[in-house]
């Protein structure tokens, strides 16, 4: 279903060119078919076991327990990041109220926004997406209708891997576990993650206030 930007903070955007900038951002190190399993592999299975991990650390073990079960991991490329990052941004940015903007803004516009997305990118190891509705009661409790989404991007662990000459197995459990421990927080919290989202439509609103008014 086509969701109109006019009007909001999404509609100072031409994503249309962002889609087209962002498809120029290099795939990542090159890799045998095999190191590339292997790598996604090594990643999942740290993400499998970094609730376990975090519930023995912090002691929160209800909220450990429900992201163990319910968190959607999703091992990626940089495409991948780029996509699903670009919709959560555009989600928020489509709440934000913005004057029309000329399609020469929109140009600029996308050409920041694909910036942005280029650096995130190539430097991002792994990503949790707060999803909205996320409920509990206490330590985490099991009432949310909705759970976030961790991304783990394999050709950027790969590429720090290997020019720091890492382990194999060390890395990506470190990635796994700090982000893991952000997705028990949101479990835990459950306001955590509306309150990070309505943080960021408010700092949208106020940047497109100075640059461009009110709407």
């Amino acid at each position: 279903m086509a969701v109109t930007s006019k009007g909001t903070a999404a509609g100072l955007v031409d994503w249309r060119t962002v889609e087209r900038l962002t498809a120029l951002i290099p795939a990542g190190p090159s890799a045998s078919r095999s190191a590339r399993a292997s790598s996604v592999a090594v990643l999942r299975r740290s993400a499998l076991e970094a609730p376990a991990w975090v519930a023995r650390i912090t002691g929160l073990n209800r909220a450990a327990q429900q992201v163990a079960e319910t968190t959607r991991v999703s091992v990626v490329d940089r495409a991948g990041l780029v996509r699903v990052s670009t919709r959560a941004l555009r989600g928020l940015m489509e709440q934000v109220p913005a004057p029309q903007a000329s399609e020469a803004v929109r140009l600029v516009g996308a050409a920041e926004m694909a910036g942005a997305m280029s650096l995130l990118a190539t430097r991002l190891l792994g990503q949790v997406v707060p999803a909205a509705g996320t409920g509990g009661d206490g330590d985490g409790g099991r009432g949310g209708e909705a759970s976030p989404h961790l991304l783990l991007v394999a050709p950027n662990v790969l590429a720090m891997r290997r020019q720091l000459d890492l382990d194999m197995l060390d890395l990506p459990a470190w990635v796994c576990l700090h982000e893991m421990t952000h997705a028990v927080q949101l479990a835990a919290a459950p306001w955590l993650g509306p309150y990070l989202s309505d943080s960021m439509r408010m700092v949208i609103g106020a940047v497109v206030e100075a640059a461009y008014g009110s709407a």
